[in-house]
């Protein structure tokens, strides 16, 4: 027969932690351990306390396979992407808004308004979040 090994990863005690002094604080002061034997005391407890909040919501197994630098760069790539896909939207929301303009000449106001008020609040809500229009 052969062993099975748990595939259950246990779970860690949850954020926040806090440090003071050299002693580390577990969420709700439920808790916690003394680095005063260990060099560098308050500096490793601050250290430790810094890392495990930092990262919340990011697994073990996770962290164990990659390094801070790569979850950067993938957060960088990420956001470059959802940038670029914003400035396509903006870019064709200003076409959509010039295409609505020009069909207004010749079509009652009642057929075009309302679009042309959504184009305009969506352009602005862009506006509101990129320093330089769609840049």
């Amino acid at each position: 027969m052969t062993e099975q090994k748990d595939t259950q990863t246990p779970t860690h005690t949850p954020e926040p932690w806090r440090a003071r002094y050299s002693i580390v604080y577990f969420k709700g002061n439920v808790g916690g351990f003394d680095l005063r034997d260990c060099p560098s005391p308050e500096a490793n407890a601050r250290r430790i306390v810094a890392c495990v909040n930092a990262c919340a919501g990011i697994s073990n197994e996770h962290l164990e396979l990659t390094t801070v630098a790569q979850m950067v760069a993938a957060a960088v790539t990420q956001r470059d992407k959802l940038e670029r896909e914003r400035n396509a939207l903006y870019e064709a929301l200003k076409a959509t808004k010039t295409e609505i303009k020009s069909i207004g000449a010749d079509t009652p106001a009642h057929l075009w308004y309302p679009l042309w008020l959504t184009v305009c609040d969506a352009l602005a809500l862009i506006e509101s979040g990129t320093s330089g229009k769609g840049a």
